[in-house]
């Protein structure tokens, strides 16, 4: 995860950021997913970067932030793009599948395949549409998307609390 002062680059930069990439002193492009702060006036702007080889031990990795013209669209849902509700269409620009080692964005209508919805109460329940809904018992409506790490068996995978950015309250809730 990299977090940019996008506000400080705004000469730079297109007003959604699409002119941006990143890359090793090689010029190889560095896969990127611009998760959150999509504005050229946002001070907190979260990308998150595919280190293939990830940081040794012991060692530095210097990598860098390239601009391409204001009017250039880098976006290419392979190595540089958005969070797939950033995009003018849901999922347009996504490339979280080339970013994370999990990751669904939940197009709809269905929970991907292998994944169950443990409902533990009548009142809870989901929908899956441009993103996934989630419904607690006291009727929040927690909306998610994204990455999870946290394998629990082949083909079953757990939003777990650590995911509040996305999955909301603190049940722990599993999917």
């Amino acid at each position: 995860m990299v977090v940019v002062n996008s506000a400080a680059y705004a000469s730079y930069e297109a007003p959604n950021l699409q002119n941006i990439e990143f890359f090793d002193s090689n010029g190889t492009v560095v896969p990127s997913w611009l998760e959150s702060g999509n504005s050229n006036m946002a001070t907190d702007t979260v990308y998150w970067l595919k280190l293939v080889n990830g940081i040794p031990a012991d060692s530095a990795l210097t990598l860098y932030m390239g601009f391409a013209s204001p009017s250039s669209n880098l976006f290419n849902g392979v190595t540089t793009s958005e969070a797939p509700e950033l995009s003018p269409s849901y999922g347009q620009y996504d490339n979280g599948v080339n970013v994370f080692a999990y990751y669904w964005n939940f197009p709809g209508p269905n929970l991907p395949s292998g994944w169950v919805f443990s409902q533990a109460a009548s009142s809870r329940g989901y929908s899956v549409d441009s993103g996934a809904s989630f419904y607690t018992g006291s009727g929040e409506t927690n909306a998610i998307y994204g990455y999870y790490d946290t394998p629990l068996a082949a083909g079953s995978y757990l939003i777990s609390t650590d995911m509040q950015s996305y999955a909301g309250g603190n049940n722990g809730e599993g999917v």
